[in-house]
C-alpha cells in the first residue's frame, strides 16, 4: 500500500508543482475545499433543523414546525447550490489535470523512439488504454476520493461533537460496579465504523489484484478486435474468420473467468456493506433507547442523534465505503506506473548511432546485427554511403537487410559497432508498407511534413506524376487510406511523399515490391532526376533495380 500511495502522489506531483499550472490548480483546489467546509456546515445545520422539526411535532407546536420547515428548505436550496458549484469546480480541475498528465505522458511516449521500443521489446501492453482510460480514471478518482476524505473529516469533527454533546454520558452497573462512559454514543459510532472497515477489508481485499487483471484482459480483447478490423481484408482472403472467432472466445473466456472471481468477492463485500448499512440504523436507537424511554431525551434529540450517529459512522468507515474506488485507483496507478517505468531511458545500445556535423556521408564501422536475445544475426562490417551515391543492399532472406536499416535509423540497438550520419541531413525511411493515417488525402500525402507546406496544385501534379491521377482531385476527401488504397497505390503515394519531402538521404526497404516493373522504373527514375544529390540506399530482391544502383552492399550470415 505505501508503494502504491507513493506512486499515486508521484504521478500527481508534476501538475501541482508546474510553474504554469500550479497557481490556478491550487485556487480551484481551495475553492473545492471551501465548498466542502460549507457543505459540512450545511449538513450540521440540517441536523439541528431535524431536531427542531421532530420536537415541534412532539410538542404539537405548529408555528415552530412551520419555521423549521422554512429553514429546512432554505438550507436544502443552499446545499444544492454548493453541491453544484463544487461539482463544476471539480470538473474544471479534472480536465486541466488530465490534460497536463496526458500531454506529459504522451510526450514521453512519443519522445525519440520510446513508443516503438515499448512495442518492440514488449515492455508494456496496451499503452493506448493507459494513456486514455487509465489517466482519465486516475484523475477522477484522485479528486473524488480526496474531496470525499476531506468532507468526511469535517463530518467526523462536527457530527462527532454533536453526538458527544447531545447524547451525553451513559451509565452502566456491571457486577455491582457503576460505570459511566462520557460520549458513549460517539465511541460506539467510532467502534462501529472501525468494525465496518475491518470486515469490509477482509471481505474484499482480493478485489485489487482481480481488478488489475480485469482491466488487462479487457484491454487485450479490445486490442485484438482492433487488429481484426485493421486486417479485415487479409483475414477475409485467408478465410480466417473461424480462427479469429476462436481467439476472441479464448480472450473473452479470460474476461469471464476473472469476472466470476470478482462476482464472488463482491458477494462477500455486498453482504458486509449491506448488513452493516441495515443494522447501523438500529444501533443508535437501541443504544439510546433507555434515555428516550425514561423521558430524559426528546424525540427530536433522538432523531438528531440517529442522524449524527449515521454521519459519524460513515465518516469513520470512509475507507470501507470507498473500497471499490480505492481498488480502482490502485489498479489505475499500477498501470500508469508500469507505463512510466517502460518509458524510462533504455540501457546503452550495442549499435551506437551518432550525428556528425563534420561529414556528409553515412558510414558504418564494425557493425554486427544480433537478435534481442543476443544471438548473432549478421556481420555487416564497414560501409560508406557517399553523398549522391545509390546503393543496393543484397543478401538472402532472413539475414537482416531490413534490420540494418532499422539499426541505421537507431531503432535496433542489438548488436555492436557504430553508425555515423550527417548532422544536418534530412533523412527519410520508406518501409514496404507505409503508415497512412486517417484524415484528408492532403495531410496523408504531406506526412511527415507540416500541413500546408505545399499548395494543392503541386500536390495534384505530384500525384499525376506518380501515376495516381484518379487521386489528384480528392485532396479534401477524408478516409482510412490504409484500407482505401491498394498496396501498389500506397507505395506510389510513398514515392510522392519522398519527392515532396526532398530528403538528403533516402532509405527504401522493399518500397516497390507491389509495383509492376514499368511503374517501378518510372518512380525510381523520378527520384534520380528530381533528387540528384540524394543518397539512395535500397533493400530489394528484384534484379530489375540493379540498373538504378551502381553500388552493392552484401549482407551475409555470420560464419
Amino acid at each position: 500500500m505505501p508503494r502504491i500511495t507513493s506512486a499515486a502522489l508521484s504521478l500527481a506531483k508534476p501538475y501541482w508543482t508546474d510553474p504554469v499550472e500550479r497557481r490556478l490548480a491550487w485556487v480551484l483546489a481551495l475553492i473545492i475545499l471551501a465548498l466542502a467546509v460549507a457543505f459540512t456546515e450545511l449538513n450540521l445545520w440540517l441536523n439541528e433543523l431535524n431536531k427542531s422539526f421532530y420536537d415541534a411535532l412532539q410538542n404539537m407546536n405548529a408555528p415552530a414546525f412551520q419555521s423549521s420547515m422554512a429553514h429546512f428548505f432554505t438550507a436544502v436550496g443552499i446545499l444544492v447550490v454548493v453541491a453544484t458549484a463544487a461539482e463544476y469546480t471539480e470538473q474544471a480541475l479534472n480536465i486541466r489535470w488530465r490534460r497536463h498528465l496526458t500531454h506529459a505522458l504522451v510526450g514521453r511516449w512519443l519522445d525519440g523512439d520510446t513508443f516503438y521500443r515499448i512495442e518492440r521489446d514488449g515492455l508494456c501492453d496496451n499503452a493506448d488504454q493507459r494513456l486514455t482510460e487509465d489517466i482519465a480514471e486516475y484523475v477522477r478518482l484522485m479528486l473524488s476520493l480526496s474531496k470525499g476524505f476531506i468532507i468526511n473529516l469535517g463530518s467526523l469533527a462536527t457530527m462527532g461533537w454533536v453526538l458527544w454533546k447531545s447524547a451525553g454520558p451513559m451509565s452502566f452497573d456491571i457486577a455491582g460496579t457503576h460505570l459511566t462512559i462520557p460520549g458513549y454514543l460517539f465511541w460506539l459510532a467510532v467502534f462501529w465504523g472501525a468494525l465496518q472497515t475491518l470486515v469490509t477489508h477482509l471481505a474484499g481485499h482480493r478485489l485489487a489484484g482481480l481488478t488489475v487483471a480485469q482491466q488487462s484482459y479487457e484491454a487485450d480483447y479490445r486490442f485484438t478486435l482492433a487488429k481484426v478490423r485493421e486486417a479485415s481484408e487479409q483475414i477475409a482472403l485467408y478465410r480466417g474468420q473461424a480462427v479469429e472467432q476462436g481467439r476472441m472466445q479464448k480472450l473473452f473466456g479470460q474476461i469471464a473467468g476473472n469476472w466470476h472471481q470478482i462476482m464472488r468477492q463482491n458477494i462477500y463485500l455486498n453482504v458486509a456493506s449491506t448488513g452493516f448499512s441495515v443494522i447501523a440504523v438500529l444501533v443508535p436507537i437501541i443504544a439510546i433507547s433507555p434515555k428516550v424511554l425514561s423521558g430524559e431525551l426528546s424525540l427530536g434529540t433522538l432523531m438528531q442523534d440517529i442522524s449524527a450517529f449515521a454521519a459519524t459512522t460513515t465518516a469513520v468507515a470512509w475507507f470501507a465505503r470507498s473500497y471499490r474506488d480505492l481498488f480502482q485507483l490502485s489498479a489505475r496507478t499500477r498501470r500508469l506506473e508500469a507505463l512510466r517505468l517502460a518509458m524510462a531511458p533504455p540501457p546503452a545500445p550495442g549499435i551506437r548511432v551518432a550525428r556528425d556535423p563534420d561529414t556528409d556521408d553515412v558510414a558504418g564501422r564494425g557493425v554486427a546485427l544480433a537478435l534481442p536475445d543476443g544471438r548473432p544475426l549478421s556481420r555487416v562490417g564497414e560501409f560508406l554511403f557517399e553523398p549522391g551515391a545509390r546503393w543496393m543492399v543484397r543478401g538472402p532472406s532472413g539475414v537482416g537487410k531490413s534490420t540494418l536499416l532499422r539499426a541505421i535509423a537507431g531503432l535496433w540497438p542489438f548488436g555492436g559497432g557504430a553508425v555515423r550520419l550527417p548532422a544536418g541531413a534530412r533523412v527519410m525511411f520508406m518501409p514496404q508498407k507505409s503508415y497512412l493515417g486517417d484524415g484528408t488525402l492532403r495531410d496523408t500525402l504531406i506526412y511527415p511534413a507540416d500541413p500546408g507546406s505545399a499548395d494543392d496544385a503541386t500536390l495534384a501534379q505530384l500525384l499525376r506524376d506518380c501515376r495516381l491521377p484518379h487521386l489528384a482531385d480528392r485532396l479534401d476527401e477524408i478516409a482510412h487510406w490504409g484500407h482505401r488504397l491498394s498496396p501498389g497505390e500506397q507505395q506510389r503515394l510513398a514515392f510522392a511523399r519522398a519527392l515532396l519531402y526532398r530528403p538528403d538521404i533516402l532509405f527504401m526497404d522493399e518500397s516497390s515490391s507491389a509495383l509492376d516493373n514499368d511503374t517501378e522504373a518510372h518512380l525510381y527514375q523520378m527520384v534520380i532526376d528530381r533528387l540528384p544529390d540524394c543518397t539512395v540506399v535500397s533493400v530489394a530482391h528484384r534484379t530489375t533495380l540493379e540498373v538504378f544502383h551502381p553500388n552493392t552492399l552484401h549482407v551475409a550470415a555470420p560464419a
